[in-house]
């Protein structure tokens, strides 16, 4: 007598099988929102930190030092520059972040001072 079907156990054992690769594939989805979501306001953030550094070097070329454009020495806030809708305010995507710059003098061999700036966007990163 030739039996042509699967068994109980093998309709169980497949649809195990079957669960824990869609297990797995939705959790590297779930994975990857998060990873893509982190990975954008990185993104963003060196865009605050690249128009932080364009907003002080055109104020070297100025006559008179504009107030977004402080380069003396010390730690400054960037209140006064640019930004973009939705940023930083209230129910924004850096909403609770804030940009800051320091300015070091760096003295170079000869008598020629250099100004060493580094920018910092510091933000929370939301709850999931």
């Amino acid at each position: 007598m030739n039996n042509r079907g699967l068994t109980l156990i093998e309709v169980i054992i497949s649809a195990l099988i079957l669960s824990i690769a869609v297990g797995g594939i939705l959790l590297v989805f779930t994975t990857e929102k998060g990873v893509v979501s982190h990975t954008g306001r990185r993104v963003q953030a060196m865009d605050f930190t690249r128009q932080t550094l364009e907003q002080l070097k055109n104020a070297v070329g100025a006559d008179t030092w504009p107030a977004a454009g402080d380069l003396s020495s010390g730690t400054h806030n960037s209140e006064g520059f640019l930004t973009l809708p939705g940023d930083f305010g209230p129910g924004g995507r850096f909403a609770g972040a804030g940009r800051s710059y320091t300015v070091n003098d760096v003295l170079d061999s000869g008598d020629i001072i250099y100004k060493s700036v580094t920018v910092t966007v510091d933000w929370s990163e939301p709850t999931e």
